[in-house]
């Protein structure tokens, strides 16, 4: 069972990275091709995407290590 929340974790860190790239990347191609703002950029909040499967990697990655500490 730990294997899988492990498994879990690692992948949602990667998701999360390739959220943050896909959206620098999505950002540039939104300012220099089709000259949108930054302003508006931002109200799409593209990283909170990425900030939330950090945090569910964070939580995968406690429920992997918790056994450890409940065993007596």
């Amino acid at each position: 069972m730990e294997k899988s929340f492990l498994t879990l974790s690692g992948v949602s860190f990667l998701v999360g990275i390739i959220i943050l790239f896909i959206s620098k990347v999505v950002t540039a191609n939104l300012e220099l091709v089709h000259n949108v703002g930054i302003d508006t950029i931002g109200d799409y909040n593209f990283s909170y995407y990425a900030v939330a499967s950090f945090v569910i990697g964070i939580i995968f990655l406690i429920l992997n290590f918790l056994p450890f500490f409940t065993k007596k």
